[in-house]
């Protein structure tokens, strides 16, 4: 009879009888009782079908999405991975057989789609415990693998994945829309990942800690990093369900088991003896007061197995789960030991030599674990990755082509956010682009080459200060200048430059120029130089005016026979005049009597292309890891339905633009990395990994 209908019987008055078998009425209450059963099931499904956290399938938990219009472009981007997977999966099951080449490249596929950074070849991570001098059994690893990756994808992981993505959406709208962490949360929750918050504050007080946090703006203390100029945000992200392995160990080969203690008697029995058969080993212990009753713990366990060549582990009760390795300290409180006794335990093993600092590879602490009754489970140590955000993303911006003869002077207009340092393309017309020099008249700032730039080839400033020709480093002959710089006396304006005097303007009051090299200027300075970069001038915000010289030189001139008074010398360099290295040619048209005016014009020497970096209006750009371009098949990338799926949590009006994170060093956006805990938002500008050397095509 079921537990409800004699619940439902024990209501009736004793006298009844009601609970005795076989009477009529058993057989009524148990027909009713059982249609109850029926009911109640059904009804706790219903109410967990209403409930999000405990609805059991698929179908439900998306009808309680769509009450929140959550539907296939929210959750593309899981059916997109899991297909990916599924498709890998399928290759390593057929190769699992075959050769050792095609198993391996299988079993690679699958692990960079978690972006395992681990060494190659990672299939042993899963084969079965063996002896260190024995090759491990890559056909089990290969099944053992396939078996961990195929139970990620059950029906109910999915139904989990989803609900997640359910839920992060609903706590990302009850937060707040169109802010950073709405939009960072929102990408990773697209992705099945996750923001690493205590990540990012471990790395934050490392940053404050080596003194690397200058580039973040501390003052907006949340969880997650931000730049100074507040254009950069940045997250540690993890996988939301991360690969695991149970690491494998060797059982001794003469093993007992028990639980917190053992009788004497099972301890002899698990050693296949009796119990008399213990007594010179209980003697020499000096356990004369011990029965096969007597319940022994571990270490006196321990001690008599010793004497047989035994092992005595604890039933497994728990696991453990670590990453990369654990220090020796966490490990032992984790087993509810003192170090120094799981120090002597590894002592034991043969591993010697350690500390409560040292640290412990998940291999050690499997073999460690059992004598306490743990198994070790790793999370197997990925690639670190980052979820950033650039408001108003950058895009080279560029001025049109200017033809320049000596002298030129013009104007770009430009909308931004602020100054920009510049990049000047200088294409070289026949032999006469001798010396280019540019001129920001309004920063009172100058670039220059000593040198001609051939015809058609380009000579390129960039930003930092490097210098071009034709993809040549040519910064050897290259300076600037800062200082000095008056406007033309016709055309006056509120940003020229002044000379210090009553009432002028102290914000625009000239000094002398100071060169980079030092002394470049100077005509005594020879080229080439050491091939210090240079400084380069920036664009400012509504109108800059620019100035473009060539080497169109002069020649000093004797006043007297006096060898040290007599002689006027041409200061600064660029207009000395060399033979056979400058052109000599007039600044304002033709001298008197050699030209008609109307017959003579200034000729081109010159075609300047000025480019920035501008920050794009109403805009932004969403970076993720590289590796979710492994993801990419036959329909929308993965990028794509990103941008679509963060379409509900976007500021009104602005654009969103999804990259893949690209960490090779590129020119005008990249940093290069050093040592040492390093600000995720420069990490994200690139710049910590080499491009790989070009194919040899000879």
């Amino acid at each position: 009879m079921s537990a409800r209908a004699l619940q439902i019987l024990g209501r009736f008055p004793g006298h009844l009888g009601a609970t005795r078998a076989g009477t009529q009425l058993n057989t009524v209450v148990e027909a009713l009782a059982a249609q109850l059963e029926v009911f109640s099931a059904d009804v706790a499904g219903v109410r967990r079908s209403h409930r999000i956290g405990h609805a059991q399938t698929l179908r439900d938990v998306r009808l309680l999405g769509a009450l929140h219009a959550i539907d296939n472009i929210d959750l593309s981007i899981l059916s997109v991975r899991e297909d990916r997977v599924r498709e890998l999966l399928k290759a390593l099951i057929a190769d699992t057989e075959g050769s050792d080449d095609a198993r391996n490249a299988a079993a690679e596929a699958l692990f960079d789609l978690w972006g395992i950074n681990m060494p190659q070849p990672r299939l042993p991570l899963f084969a079965p415990a063996h002896a260190p001098a024995d090759d491990p059994d890559l056909v089990a690893a290969a099944r053992n693998f396939a078996g961990k990756v195929q139970d990620g994808l059950k029906a109910i992981r999915h139904v989990d994945a989803v609900r997640a993505r359910v839920l992060a959406i609903a706590d990302i709208h009850q937060r707040g829309n169109g802010t950073v962490r709405a939009l960072l949360e929102g990408a990773a929750s697209a992705l099945d990942m996750e923001l690493d918050i205590e990540g990012n504050a471990t790395l934050k007080r490392q940053l404050i800690d080596a003194g690397r946090a200058d580039t973040l703006e501390l003052l907006v203390d949340d969880e997650l990093f931000h730049s100074k100029d507040l254009f950069w945000h940045s997250s540690i992200a993890r996988e939301r369900v991360p690969l695991i392995r149970s690491v494998p160990t060797l059982a001794p080969v003469k093993l007992v088991r028990m639980g917190k203690t053992i009788a004497t008697s099972e301890l002899a029995d698990q050693m296949l003896l009796h119990f008399v058969d213990l007594h010179d080993a209980l003697v020499t212990l000096d356990l004369l007061d011990v029965r096969p009753t007597t319940l022994l713990d571990q270490a006196t366990a321990q001690s008599i197995a010793t004497e047989f060549g035994f092992t005595v582990e604890r039933f497994a009760r728990s696991t453990i789960r670590i990453g990369a390795n654990i220090p020796l300290a966490d490990l032992a409180i984790r087993f509810g030991q003192r170090a120094q006794e799981l120090i002597d335990h590894l002592d034991s093993l043969d591993e010697t030599g350690l500390t409560p600092t040292s640290v412990i590879t998940p291999e050690s602490a499997a073999r460690a674990a059992r004598k306490y009754g743990f198994l070790i489970e790793q999370i197997i140590p990925v690639t670190q990755e980052y979820i950033g955000m650039e408001e108003n993303p950058r895009r080279r911006e560029e001025f049109r082509k200017e033809e320049c003869e000596h002298g030129h002077v013009f104007s770009v207009l430009r909308r931004g956010f602020g100054m920009e340092p510049l990049q000047v393309h200088v294409i070289g017309r026949a032999d006469k682009t001798v010396g280019p020099m540019i001129v920001n008249r309004d920063e009172g700032k100058g670039i220059g080459w000593f040198g001609t730039v051939p015809d058609t080839q380009t000579l390129v400033f960039e930003e930092e200060g490097r210098v071009l020709l034709d993809g040549d480093d040519v910064t050897e002959n290259a300076y600037s200048w800062v200082g000095a710089c008056f406007a033309d006396f016709e055309q006056p304006s509120a940003h020229d430059f002044v000379i210090a005097g009553p009432g002028d303007n102290p914000f625009r009051r000239a000094s002398f120029a100071v060169a980079t090299p030092a002394n470049s200027l100077n005509r005594e300075f020879e080229f080439p130089h050491s091939g210090e970069s240079i400084q380069m001038p920036g664009i400012g915000i509504g109108e800059t005016r620019m100035a473009f010289f060539a080497q169109q030189a002069h020649l000093s001139s004797r006043d007297s026979d006096d060898e040290d008074t007599g002689i006027r010398r041409v200061t600064p360099h660029p207009f000395i005049g060399f033979a056979d290295r400058s052109v000599f040619a007039p600044a304002g048209g033709a001298p008197d009597g050699v030209h008609a005016a109307s017959d003579y014009d200034n000729p081109k020497v010159a075609d300047i292309v000025l480019s920035w970096l501008e920050h794009e209006a109403y805009a932004l750009r969403l970076i993720i890891p590289s590796r979710f371009q492994l993801f990419d098949g036959a329909g929308a990338p993965i990028n794509e339905r990103l941008v679509a799926a963060l379409e509900r949590f976007r500021p009104a009006g602005v654009q969103i633009r999804v990259d893949y994170y690209d960490g090779r060093w590129l020119t005008d956006e990249g940093v290069l990395a050093d040592d040492g805990p390093m600000d995720p938002d420069l990490i994200l500008l690139g710049g910590t990994v080499l491009w790989p050397a070009p194919a040899d095509d000879t």
